[in-house]
């Protein structure tokens, strides 16, 4: 009798659990240690924070080198015009705007917060994605963050080159 199938059985059960925890986390920030909030997504646990700084160490705030207005307006049209985002609230004074993201398949509300922080001359782009149902979210969180930044962050390069 053959055994071969259990070669990749193994391997497929050692990495699901292995890599459960990261994909088991529903609320991911770029900022663990002081993330943004909101009455929707509430105060991120410390055990929460924790697994954000092992398993999204990747994720960091974005350093924008233009002053706080110019960043919360940008900010604030990149979130508007992303895909499947509808924004709740805004405030520029405080720096925060909050939106819904709608997953396309499931139609899944997350949470997003985002805070423009002044910090030291530069302004900093800190994000918050929470998902409102279920322990995990296999990753989604983390890539809707990675990917608005990546967005912004080409945007301003962009401004940047074709200002005088």
């Amino acid at each position: 009798m053959s055994f071969y199938w259990i070669t990749p059985f193994v391997i497929l059960i050692f990495l699901a659990y292995f890599f459960r925890v990261g994909f088991l986390l529903n609320d991911v920030t770029t900022t663990p240690e002081n993330p943004p909030s909101s009455a929707q997504t509430g105060q991120m646990s410390d055990n929460v924070r924790e697994q954000n700084k092992y398993f999204h160490n990747y994720l960091t705030p974005l350093k924008l080198s233009i002053p706080f207005d110019e960043a919360y307006s940008l900010v604030l049209n990149q979130a508007k015009e992303t895909k499947n985002w509808d924004i709740t609230s805004e405030n520029a004074q405080q720096g925060t705007i909050e939106a819904v993201a709608t997953t396309p398949l499931m139609h899944f509300k997350d949470d997003i917060v985002i805070e423009v922080r002044q910090e030291n001359g530069y302004s900093t782009v800190h994000i918050r994605s929470k998902s409102r149902v279920g322990k995990g979210d296999l990753g989604a969180n983390a890539r809707r963050i990675q990917q608005f930044l990546s967005e912004l962050n080409e945007k301003e390069q962009h401004s940047r080159s074709s200002t005088p």
